[in-house]
């Protein structure tokens, strides 16, 4: 399974932009969890980016379609 991350803020408005876009593929079955782990190009510095409890998630399956 291919997918399409974006996360973004709670703050954000819409049409804002993500903070960062990333894709992912897998393997996951029915009440599967796992990792992800990506390195993520972005020009925020660390001290720039939300604590973890203002993050959100938002995905697209790319791939079956």
């Amino acid at each position: 399974m291919r997918m399409t991350i974006n996360l973004g803020t709670t703050a954000a408005k819409p049409g804002d932009p993500p903070l960062i876009t990333f894709d992912a593929k897998t393997t996951i079955g029915p009440s599967d969890l796992k990792n992800v782990t990506v390195d993520v190009p972005t020009k925020l510095r660390a001290y720039e980016l939300p604590d973890w409890q203002f993050l959100k998630v938002d995905f697209q399956i790319t791939d079956p379609q």
